[in-house]
């Protein structure tokens, strides 16, 4: 069976997430807080929910960041980037900034986790 990906879901869905384990709604704010301010990737790293309700977490969902598939590096410092998510599929994303992060799929998935709208969703990119 596969764990869903908690990574892109907004805090509505987070707080209906926690709802739907008899927590109360305020547990999924606490777990948004975790994956997009604090930038935990485990739930043990969630320390403001009780260990058992991270255990039942983890069970059944995880916390998946998109992989560097490919960097493309123009001289006006913009880089773009193939992705590739959890699910196999492939997404492009970039910046027009130099990036100074050492982890640009997670700077990325900071500003825009969702795909943008020119996203490639299969192998063959066009670049």
């Amino acid at each position: 069976m596969s764990r869903g990906n908690l990574l892109g879901l907004n805090r509505e869905e987070l707080e209906n997430l926690a709802a739907s384990f008899g927590q109360p709604r305020y547990r999924g704010r606490q777990i948004y807080r975790g994956i997009y301010v604090r930038r935990v990737r485990e739930f043990a790293g969630l320390t403001d929910l009780d260990r058992d309700f991270r255990a039942a977490l983890a069970s059944r969902h995880a916390i998946l960041y998109p992989q560097v598939e490919r960097e493309f590096r123009s001289r006006d410092g913009a880089v773009r980037y193939l992705f590739r998510l959890a699910d196999g599929a492939i997404i492009a994303g970039g910046t027009t900034v130099r990036c100074v992060d050492p982890n640009p799929a997670e700077l990325l998935c900071w500003r825009a986790w969702r795909p943008p709208r020119n996203a490639i969703l299969n192998s063959r990119a066009p670049f």
